[in-house]
């Protein structure tokens, strides 16, 4: 039997309006939470560290897969690094995420060796985000740093640590900004193992189009006029943990 028959996936995005969607992301979403918590320990919030924190989050997303551990995990665990790397005054430098924390973490430490190439390509390139107005400016034009990760990496706009590396910088953005700039609608959905198979289980069997998988969802977010990043934390913190996890 279909799961549509059981979970009425629209039914319950009707639920939610954009306020809503916030107060999940902001209290909810123990992903922004262990960014917040990690933020508000840092001592000085100085631009440089400001920068840091930023920076960070976004090597840290773009080296965010085959995990051996759950998201927030990861998220909790780089915060709480992080606090610490900026408050001994450190400035910012890949040798620390290469020699000291993705080698030696607890959640995202497989495939050490290509996720450090990965963050090598960031740091042939740092000098475009090392400066706290750009960081800015790419937080009100967040379709523009999607575009720019996906050149750097040379990958599409719609790879999936690519659009999640924009989603974090976004929740990071927001609190070290304390302003909200929303998601832009042209942004797609992370589209990772879980949305699959709640595809999956809502139509009843497997598929390997994933585009079609993704469509579907931005179907659902243009529909709902709810933007694909902000649509993503509804499914992930309300629909996923409450009815399928």
């Amino acid at each position: 039997m279909s799961i549509e028959k059981m979970l009425n996936i629209e039914k319950i995005i009707k639920k939610y309006d954009m306020g809503k969607i916030l107060d999940i992301e902001a209290n909810n979403d123990l992903q922004f939470v262990a960014l917040r918590q990690g933020y508000s320990r840092i001592k000085k919030k100085t631009i440089n560290s400001k920068i840091i924190f930023l920076i960070s989050v976004i090597q840290w997303a773009i080296v965010g897969y085959q995990l051996s551990w759950k998201w927030e995990n990861r998220w909790k665990e780089l915060s709480e690094n992080l606090v610490n790397y900026i408050n001994s005054g450190w400035t910012i430098d890949n040798f620390w995420f290469r020699e000291n924390l993705l080698k030696n973490c607890k959640n995202n430490c497989r495939l050490c060796d290509v996720k450090i190439i990965r963050l090598q390509k960031l740091e042939e390139v740092k000098n475009k985000f090392a400066d706290i107005k750009t960081l800015e400016y790419y937080y009100d034009n967040m379709f523009e740093l999607n575009g720019e990760l996906a050149q750097i990496f040379n990958q599409k706009l719609d790879a999936k640590t690519i659009v999640f590396a924009v989603k974090m910088f976004g929740y990071a953005s927001r609190i070290v900004h304390n302003r909200l700039v929303f998601y832009p609608s042209e942004i797609t959905i992370p589209l990772d193992s879980r949305l699959i198979k709640l595809y999956e289980l809502i139509h009843g069997k497997s598929e390997k189009n994933l585009k079609k998988i993704l469509q579907y969802y931005m179907n659902l977010s243009k529909k709902y006029s709810i933007s694909p990043l902000h649509l993503d934390s509804l499914i992930w913190v309300e629909i996923w943990n409450n009815y399928l996890n």
